[in-house]
């Protein structure tokens, strides 16, 4: 059983590793700097509404990145201290569960967010910025 989990788990990490090389191979020219991109237009509309969304921004993702952190610990303090009670796990599971969601969403909004501010001719180290 152990010899079999063994192959499984070298199998596993040898098609990881596979798909990362591939991806890096195949999209390496994302990575590259475009010669041809124009920036957008920088008008005093844009300019004041992306001066008005940004901290917004900056707040709601700094929030919910923190809360979800929390929330992860949490889980993890519940799943750790059960001390074998069924129930206690179950809720310890499921509350990193929601942590790891939340997280994940958060990250994304992220991304989400960041391309809108880059559309609005704002630079995304700008949104990090504390």
């Amino acid at each position: 059983m152990g010899l079999k989990m063994n192959k499984k788990i070298k199998k596993n990490i040898k098609n990881f590793i596979q798909i990362i090389i591939i991806n890096l191979i195949l999209f390496s020219s994302a990575l590259a700097q475009n010669p041809y991109y124009t920036p957008p237009a920088k008008d005093a509309a844009l300019k004041a509404l992306k001066d008005k969304i940004e901290p917004v921004f900056k707040l709601v993702f700094g929030l919910s990145g923190a809360i979800f952190v929390v929330v992860i610990i949490v889980g993890g303090l519940q799943y750790l201290t059960s001390a074998g009670n069924e129930e206690a796990v179950a809720r310890g599971k499921k509350t990193l569960t929601y942590g790891i969601i939340g997280i994940t969403i958060t990250i994304m909004s992220y991304a989400i967010a960041g391309y809108i501010l880059t559309k609005l001719g704002s630079d995304i180290p700008d949104i990090i910025k504390p």
